[in-house]
């Protein structure tokens, strides 16, 4: 677990070009009221990861400088409910079809906040130019997958 990080993704770009965050998303799916004569209390093994947090595990890399050097590669966690498919991600950063390999050392420890965001300029001439960018912050801490072992949760 030492080099393990997680790529959580907080708002996206919905299809509608809104933005859309995720968690709320996720709680409002969540949200149901339990049947009549359901049981107060309901013991679990384990919770499930958050579908928006996506893992990012250490694979070697082999590079003409460097035999054995270790990155970090987006991976997929398995979807919850009997349903083996991998939970992509679905923001334009952690993009699935585009290969994500980062050197370990660029994710500090407090963690790395990656935004997008679109850009609108005049150039001399006065032709309008127009871009999305990516700026690069500091995180704001350790999170929380949300994955606990056995646990007794009221329904």
């Amino acid at each position: 677990m030492a080099l393990l990080a997680w790529g959580v993704e907080q708002q996206v770009e919905s299809q509608l070009g809104r933005p859309l965050d995720r968690a709320e998303t996720y709680q409002a799916q969540q949200r149901s009221t339990p049947p009549p004569g359901a049981p107060d209390l309901a013991h679990r093994l384990e919770t499930q990861v958050l579908p928006y947090w996506i893992p990012l595990r250490p694979v070697q890399v082999t590079t003409p400088t460097n035999p054995s050097s270790l990155r970090l590669q987006r991976a997929a966690l398995l979807g919850s409910g009997g349903n083996p498919a991998p939970v992509p991600p679905l923001g334009r950063i952690l993009e699935p079809d585009m290969a994500l390999v980062l050197f370990d050392y660029e994710i500090p420890r407090e963690g790395l906040q990656v935004t997008r965001g679109y850009r609108y300029a005049r150039w001399t001439d006065g032709s309008p130019h127009f871009w999305a960018d990516r700026t690069r912050g500091r995180g704001r801490g350790q999170g929380s997958s949300g994955l606990r072992f056995v646990l007794l949760e009221r329904s």
